[in-house]
C-alpha cells in the first residue's frame, strides 16, 4: 500500500520540496520500486513498477507523455552525470557483470 508522501529520503529540504513539487497533500503517494517492465498498445504505454519482486504500481500514459517523460527523466539523469562527474550504470550493465561472474569469467 502506497504510504504518504514525505520529503524524507528525497534529497529536498521541506522547502525546495515545496518548490519544485507544490503541496503534495493527504491524497498523494510517494512509491519507490526498484525493477520496471514496459509494454505497450495502439495507443498508450502500460509500465509496470515492483518493489522487491512484488507489483506496486502500474502507471498507463499516452505515447506522447510517455517520450515526453523518457526525454525530461534522460536529460536529469546526463545533467546528474555530468555535474557529479559520473557514470550511472543501467540494469544492463548489471546483468552483463553478473553474467560474467556466473559464467565463471571472474
Amino acid at each position: 500500500m502506497a504510504k504518504k508522501a514525505e520529503n524524507k529520503g528525497s534529497g529536498f529540504s521541506e522547502d525546495a520540496s515545496k518548490a519544485i513539487f507544490g503541496d503534495m497533500g493527504d491524497e498523494t503517494a510517494e512509491i519507490y520500486v526498484n525493477a520496471f517492465s514496459l509494454a505497450h498498445g495502439n495507443a498508450d504505454v502500460t509500465l509496470k513498477f515492483q518493489r522487491n519482486a512484488k507489483t506496486v504500481l502500474f502507471l498507463n500514459m499516452s505515447f506522447t507523455l510517455a517520450k515526453t517523460l523518457a526525454q525530461l527523466l534522460g536529460g536529469q539523469i546526463q545533467s546528474l552525470e555530468s555535474t557529479a562527474d559520473i557514470e550511472i550504470q543501467t540494469t544492463a550493465d548489471f546483468d552483463k557483470a553478473f553474467s560474467n561472474i556466473t559464467d565463471g569469467k571472474k
